[in-house]
């Protein structure tokens, strides 16, 4: 007995979902609360008869009381689940594994508190013993349409109520496409809402049969895969969510929409997402995946509009008060006429009041639906596509960077491995792991006689040559084999590294095809980073006096020209007019100005590339790398074109590490391309070995 109204006359029985109100009229003030009663099947109430006691056939709820399994109304009473047989628990093994398992509180409790059950006979020593044999079978047993009411979450899988029945399913049938890390959660939220579940059953009897959680009714037009959504729950950590499940109100069915594919915004976090996309109160378009998900940045329209956004695209946008953490750099706002979120810049924009502003893209991901950043309209910063080494504060002090890396270049070459034939260790460990690979390279070149130098009669350091080539591949082979697309390389030590390489592979086929695909990866990095060259001898040289002593007004405003790591809109008009201003000149007898090269190179580093720039012109050093490159282009399903560096090939790499090092450093861009499966394996094999 729950509750006791005499006024009403009105008695409240049972427990947790399986509660009612019973009409017992004047006679309402014949019990109390708490009071243990019995309904019988002529719907007669009546007070619990403690001689009789309960038996078997009787139905009674199930509880959880002082650390134990019991019944409500009888909680002096000891109880256990029957055995596990089909008898006694029709289609509801996962019931009686949840009762008899470590955790029978925790299952009671996400039932609800009350479980009903038929008693058995009781065990000698006066032990209750229930089971669902009286129940409706927990199976899905027949096709056609069932209503269901979401009621409870055991890990990651959902109790189903449908009438007195309960169904168990996992939360990815009912929920295709959720990460496995974060199917219990989201298996909590839909149970937390109660959430009305309709399961489409076919099949034969007997056999496995096929569930989906929708229903079965026309998908909307003009695109069958297209359709509203409603968000439902955010699903995953608070700072990193997974996914966003969303309600389809055409089939009321659940989907999933992973935070990827939710917005053209990156580092979404859970009070962003909630704050632009109430619970039930907005829609959003999406369009199904293979997989079962949703996607709303994959919607045609917006696919094709994310697809043709380029870099300083005028959009307008609606900033959104939505707070978002530091490292996202930045607030939200809603792009139109798409709907699409975008990072918005940390520039202020002040007076907006929820208005639609003026912004131009500032940054665009490597994906194509996510990682669009814009900024107010003139206030964007453009990010140079030139090394680190070339802006790092100004011309002289690139100048003097270059010059100072150039000197030690030659002096680790002259020295050789030390006494002890291992390389020394500089305070910069990167620059250690460099200056060991030239040096083991000038040492390997003395020996042999290699192009580094003449045979000197040096006996070979085998040991100290592996130890630095090890280093090396370590330090720098993710990089190096293309795994990943982040960090910078110099030239001379990646061309010293794969001659080591090719030497070492004389007596290792994995290190000699190894040595093939970092000259391929080389190569690729020179085709990207062409005019890198130009840059390096006209504009920072080793003197720090731009391009020599002619002192004409263009050389002056190169030697002038700044190229920080990042410009305004004022100093990228400064490169533009600088290198428009040299394409379009000519001498008076006809061929193109000296500064050509330097003049499409900074171009192309602020984004200004066409199809008739001819780049290899200004770069004779990466030109003939690239050319290297393109030569060693691996055949489909191979790892490499070839099983070992030819004497031709590593003769041009020799002549090319004495050039580079003779004029000074030349350095390598990523380029951002996915390996191929099989040279990927091959390029992790070669990294295992490094150590």
């Amino acid at each position: 007995m729950r509750t006791v109204d005499t006024h009403r006359g009105g008695l409240l029985l049972g427990h947790g979902d399986y509660t009612m109100t019973y009409p017992a009229g004047p006679d309402a003030g014949q019990y109390r609360r708490g009071q243990a009663v019995v309904l019988h099947r002529s719907n007669h109430l009546s007070r619990y008869d403690a001689r009789r006691g309960v038996t078997a056939g009787d139905t009674a709820l199930l509880g959880w009381f002082n650390g134990g399994l019991h019944l409500h109304g009888l909680p002096g009473r000891r109880v256990r689940p029957a055995r596990l047989d089909g008898h006694y628990w029709p289609g509801a093994d996962w019931l009686h594994d949840a009762l008899t398992g470590p955790a029978p509180d925790e299952a009671v409790g996400a039932l609800g508190g009350a479980l009903p059950v038929t008693v058995e006979e009781p065990d000698e020593d006066g032990t209750l013993v229930v089971s669902r044999r009286l129940q409706p079978t927990s199976a899905l047993s027949r096709g056609g349409l069932l209503r269901t009411e979401a009621v409870a979450a055991l890990g990651p899988a959902l109790v189903l109520r449908s009438g007195p029945a309960l169904h168990l399913l996992p939360v990815q049938d009912v929920v295709p496409g959720i990460p496995e890390g974060h199917r219990a959660q989201a298996a909590a939220l839909i149970a937390r809402s109660r959430h009305l579940v309709w399961l489409r059953i076919s099949g034969t009897p007997g056999r496995r049969l096929r569930v989906e959680a929708r229903l079965d009714v026309p998908e909307p037009r003009p695109y069958a895969d297209e359709y509203d959504a409603v968000p439902f729950a955010v699903v995953g950590p608070e700072d990193h969510p997974a996914g966003l499940l969303v309600r389809t109100p055409h089939d009321e069915g659940l989907r999933w929409l992973p935070v990827g594919l939710l917005s053209w915004a990156e580092a979404l976090t859970t009070a962003e997402i909630r704050a632009a996309f109430p619970a039930e109160k907005c829609a959003l378009h999406v369009r199904s995946q293979h997989d079962g998900t949703v996607s709303a940045a994959g919607v045609r329209r917006v696919y094709r509009a994310r697809r043709d956004l380029t870099l300083g695209a005028r959009l307008r946008a609606e900033p959104l008060d939505v707070p978002g953490p530091e490292s996202a750099g930045g607030g939200l706002a809603l792009a139109q006429p798409h709907g699409m979120l975008v990072r918005l810049g940390k520039n202020p924009v002040p007076g907006t009041n929820g208005e639609a502003i003026l912004v131009e893209v500032a940054a665009l991901g490597t994906q194509d639906t996510t990682g669009v950043r814009v900024v107010p309209l003139g206030s964007r910063l453009l990010t140079l596509d030139l090394p680190g080494a070339l802006v790092c504060g100004s011309r002289a002090a690139a100048a003097a960077h270059i010059a100072g890396l150039a000197e030690r270049h030659r002096q680790w070459l002259l020295e050789g491995l030390d006494a002890g034939g291992l390389p020394e260790t500089g305070r910069d460990p990167a620059e250690s792991v460099d200056a060991a690979v030239l040096r083991a390279w000038s040492h390997a070149a003395r020996a042999t006689g290699g192009a580094a130098g003449t045979d000197d009669g040096l006996a070979l350091d085998r040991r100290g040559i592996d130890h630095a080539l090890r280093q090396w591949v370590t330090t720098h082979g993710e990089d190096a084999f293309g795994l990943r697309q982040e960090a910078e390389l110099g030239l001379a030590e990646t061309l010293a590294a794969c001659l080591l390489m090719r030497h070492v592979g004389e007596a290792d086929p994995l290190l000699a095809r190894g040595a093939v695909l970092l000259a391929h990866q080389t190569g690729l990095r020179a085709g990207r980073s062409l005019h890198v060259e130009p840059v390096v001898r006209l504009w920072a040289t080793a003197d720090g006096q731009g391009t020599g002593q002619a002192g004409s007004p263009l050389e002056a405003r190169l030697a002038d020209l700044d190229l920080p790591g990042t410009v305004d809109r004022v100093g990228l008009e400064e490169i533009l007019r600088f290198g428009h201003g040299v394409l379009g000149r000519v001498d008076a007898d006809g061929p193109a100005h000296r500064l050509t090269a330097a003049a499409r190179a900074v171009l192309v580093s602020v984004g200004q590339l066409s199809a008739d720039m001819d780049l290899r012109a200004g770069a004779p050093v990466l030109s003939l790398v690239a050319d290297l490159g393109r030569a060693l282009h691996p055949p489909q399903d191979e790892a490499v074109a070839q099983p070992a560096l030819s004497a031709a090939q590593t003769y041009l790499l020799r002549a090319l590490l004495t050039r580079v090092v003779g004029k000074g450093p030349l350095f390598l861009l990523p380029v951002p391309a996915r390996l191929p499966g099989v040279a990927e394996r091959l390029a992790r094999e070669v990294i295992a070995w490094g150590g």
